[in-house]
């Protein structure tokens, strides 16, 4: 996940939870103000507190996918085949999702 959009997303946590808009949504003309975005932290040390808590949160966040499976891994069954074929698909797809929503995995 990229940092814009981990900021993104802690910007849209922090309005639903807190009512909390960056100055620069409210007025961008205006001097900084206490939530806003300086390119690089937030200009308060509570919120940019705040911020670095929701990064650490993110980063420790590890998923732990099962192994893919070999062909024939269910057996000796006709199906077996398609089955691993199919498990292995739905591993791939899981780790495509667990990508775009910024989870790391294993």
């Amino acid at each position: 996940m990229t940092d814009d959009k981990m900021r993104a997303e802690f910007e849209e946590w922090a309005r639903s939870t807190f009512n909390w808009h960056t100055w620069e949504q409210v007025a961008p003309e205006e001097p900084k103000t206490i939530s806003s975005w300086d390119g690089e932290k937030y200009c308060h040390r509570v919120v940019n507190g705040m911020w670095l808590a929701w990064q650490a949160s993110r980063a420790s966040l590890c998923v732990e996918l099962p192994a893919p499976v070999p062909d024939y891994a269910f057996g000796d069954d006709p199906q077996s085949e398609a089955w691993s074929i199919g498990y292995n698909l739905a591993l791939r797809h899981c780790a495509a999702a667990l990508d775009k929503a910024g989870v790391k995995y294993r």
